[in-house]
């Protein structure tokens, strides 16, 4: 009994660790979910460190497949202005006249709502010049002629920010 009992507590864990982080979820002012899942990733290269959103995946409830637009807006803004400008890095996930992707590499659509899956996001970088953080922004168009709203903000694009490991050099 404990043997099994052992097993599989360790089986959880192994899959927990396997499963990607998130989701974060947003909730418009006309009640539909915007869920992001992610995985975080910090790597380090001399004096350079990095953290990482991959695998960002949008699902959106009541999204209709063809007709839905998702656009991921990643802001960041050096510590040393001096030297660096602020930046902002848009993946448009977005659809043609007829409905189609206009980037299939990027887009894709499910039965259940629209996905969007991104290559990889930095949120944060630092180095012994400085450091660079980042916030992020979401806008949904579940159809053509309308976009959820964000009920904190009034506003469309919907403010978050992935989460940052602690940075080590």
């Amino acid at each position: 009994m404990h043997t099994l009992f052992l097993v599989t507590l360790t089986c959880l864990i192994s899959l927990s660790t396997a499963m990607a982080d998130g989701p974060i979820t947003l909730t418009a002012l006309s009640g539909e979910n915007i869920r992001i899942w992610f995985a975080t990733k910090h790597t380090t290269n001399g004096n350079t460190a990095e953290s990482i959103a991959s695998g960002v995946h949008v699902v959106v409830d009541g999204a209709i497949p063809g007709t839905s637009r998702i656009v991921l807006i990643n802001n960041c803004v050096p510590s040393n202005e001096w030297t660096s400008e602020p930046s902002q890095i848009i993946y448009n996930c977005e659809y043609n006249n007829d409905g189609t992707w206009v980037n299939q590499k990027n887009c894709s659509v499910q039965v259940q709502g629209a996905t969007y899956i991104s290559d990889d996001i930095v949120t944060r970088w630092a180095n012994h010049g400085g450091e660079t953080n980042c916030y992020q922004q979401v806008a949904v168009s579940p159809t053509f002629d309308r976009w959820l709203v964000d009920p904190v903000s009034g506003q469309h694009n919907f403010n978050f920010r992935f989460p940052i490991p602690q940075l080590s050099y």
